[in-house]
């Protein structure tokens, strides 16, 4: 969550792309920031409160999306009029958290394999539909899907409990894990400049074949499902090297990311309206950087569970 506190602060203003070290931060993190968050989201997935979880994240959605369209016309952003089946900003993780824990909660019962098989077919075909944008968020819905899959699938097999075993059990894993993420940044710095950063464009989820910059569709879809790949590899090499046990309090922080997501959006909205996240020089970067770290703190606080507040009773409840 804090990887996607700094990747909104630092990109909130597309002016800050012209700085290379900006483009590097932002292809790493959004390489497996949002898919991991999705992935964890999943492994948690339980049919009995899917229902409740999927009221939840509507509301979440919608009071979300209330705040910024506010906002949005406060600073007479353009396009700040509300339009329902729009589902864009940063509310789209709720909404297809709310579709996959309804999709989930009538296909529990089919095998997970097949269904992330095909899955991940369509993920590859809707990309083809130059429509399937933000209407719904349907682009991010297919796209995000097989993470999600991934956790269920993890849970259900106990293969992260193994993972998690063998990680213990050798320092090699970290050592690899640790050049895999020295390896992957050191190409995106040496190849920023040849056009490696149209990647996020896949990485966003959201954006269809035709608003990649890449004119052959076909090889479109080899780099969805090659980044499909990459995600999953480079976060986990990630994940590995997070520590197994606790470390007070930033353990007790990560138990709220579901309130940093709500109210950093609004916030980044509101400093954005002011100006106040154009980057001019890597001070002020290294600066928002910091400020991203603080406000992921701040937002983690009870004083900050609003509007989630009795929302774990909520899924809970029989």
């Amino acid at each position: 969550m804090l990887l996607c506190v700094i990747g909104h602060i630092s990109l909130s203003d597309y002016g800050n792309l012209q700085f290379p070290i900006v483009r590097i931060i932002h292809l790493f993190i959004y390489t497996f920031h949002m898919p991991m968050f999705i992935i964890l989201n999943g492994y948690f997935f339980k049919k009995e409160a899917a229902k409740r979880k999927f009221v939840l994240y509507l509301l979440m959605c919608f009071v979300f999306r209330f705040f910024l369209t506010f906002i949005n016309y406060t600073f007479k952003y353009q396009n700040y009029y509300f339009k329902f089946i729009w589902i864009g900003d940063y509310y789209w993780t709720f909404f297809v958290l709310a579709v996959y824990n309804i999709i989930l909660y009538f296909l529990d019962n089919y095998d997970k394999l097949a269904i992330l098989t095909v899955s991940i077919m369509l993920s590859l075909i809707i990309g083809f539909d130059k429509s399937a944008y933000h209407d719904f968020a349907i682009q991010r819905c297919f796209v995000f899907f097989p993470y999600f899959l991934i956790g269920v699938l993890f849970k259900n097999n106990n293969y992260l409990y193994l993972i998690n075993m063998f990680i213990k059990k050798t320092i090699l894993i970290k050592l690899f894990s640790f050049f895999v993420l020295v390896f992957y940044i050191t190409i995106i710095i040496i190849y920023q400049k040849y056009g490696i950063f149209k990647l996020i464009s896949f990485f966003f989820g959201c954006r269809p074949y035709y608003y990649t910059g890449i004119n052959n569709y076909l090889f479109c879809v080899l780099i969805r499902f090659l980044t499909y790949l990459l995600t999953i590899f480079v976060g986990f090499s990630f994940c590995v090297l997070i520590p197994q046990f606790k470390i007070n309090p930033i353990s007790y922080f990560g138990q709220r990311t579901d309130s940093v997501y709500f109210w950093h959006g609004i916030l980044c909205r509101i400093l954005n309206g002011f100006k106040l996240l154009y980057i001019t020089s890597y001070y002020k970067l290294l600066f928002l950087i910091i400020i991203s770290i603080i406000v992921t703190l701040i937002f983690s606080s009870n004083i900050f569970k609003f509007p989630l507040i009795n929302s774990l009773k909520f899924i809970k409840e029989e």
